[in-house]
């Protein structure tokens, strides 16, 4: 998820940068420089021309750096809400009719992981509500660390229903006794589309476990940063430092996840 790279520090930095460049108050100073250097390229330094230079050099500077140092939480802040409302997006659309897709294939084991997911994710956010403050930028992350592992797991879960769906017209008993048939009319090439057939639906249905498995992973790390978040000191200085270190534990699980769905794909 490119999600994880876009809230780290140096990221959110530049975010914060450009849209301290973007604000009228930098760029009409910047506009009005650059009229200046143009007037001078064009008649010559005179009294206007290197004044409008400098006069709109400095405004820009002046503008630029005010932005950034007095408005740098709230445009980080944005930022990353930004970031966050669309995860959301992406997990109610992912979430739009799963329950039902996952049922008709009678993977009962997916529903309950949805109930699972929403329950430690909602349990997750209470605590983090409750030891920082929720205007501090920190939290506003740390929420969207948690949204990420939240829609990896719906994520695996869609997928599950996709591996499910495409193996929902093979008929594994049907198949069976048509080996056996072919067999016994010595068939060779139909026993090896048959059989074919037949690795495609474990090789699906292994898929398909094997997300399920790396969900029950996730929703256990969810109980272990959520135990920690719980026991962190309230200490000035020392909630921050256990919090940043339980959080850690998920962003490394979002990248093992991703490290998976690469070798999927590969493997695909």
């Amino acid at each position: 998820m490119n999600e994880l790279k876009e809230i780290s520090k140096s990221a959110v930095k530049k975010a914060v940068l450009g849209k301290s460049a973007q604000q009228p108050t930098t760029v009409y100073p910047a506009v009005i420089a650059t009229l200046g250097g143009m007037s001078a390229l064009a008649f010559g330094l005179n009294v206007f021309t290197l004044g409008a230079l400098a006069v709109g050099a400095t405004l820009g500077a002046s503008g630029f750096f005010g932005n950034y140092f007095f408005n740098k939480d709230k445009y980080a802040s944005a930022y990353m809400s930004d970031i966050r409302a669309r995860l959301i997006r992406k997990r109610e659309a992912l979430l739009d009719g799963l329950e039902e897709e996952l049922s008709a294939a009678n993977e009962y084991r997916g529903v309950s992981q949805i109930k699972l997911f929403t329950e430690k994710y909602d349990n997750l956010l209470s605590i983090l509500g409750k030891k920082l403050d929720q205007n501090e930028l920190t939290h506003m992350r740390y929420l969207t660390i948690a949204e990420q592992v939240f829609l990896g797991g719906i994520d695996n879960l869609e997928n599950v229903s996709l591996a499910l769906k495409s193996i929902s017209a093979i008929d594994i008993d049907n198949i069976g006794w048509q080996i056996e048939e072919a067999k016994s009319n010595n068939n060779q090439s139909l026993v090896a589309a048959l059989e074919k057939r037949l690795g495609l639906h474990e090789q699906q249905r292994a898929r398909a476990a094997d997300l399920l498995a790396q969900n029950d992973a996730a929703l256990t790390e969810l109980d272990h940063v959520t135990t920690k978040l719980a026991n962190t000191k309230t200490e000035q200085g020392h909630a921050v430092m256990d919090i940043e270190d339980a959080m850690s534990e998920l962003g490394s699980l979002i990248k093992r996840a991703d490290k998976y769905s690469i070798k999927q794909a590969d493997k695909a």
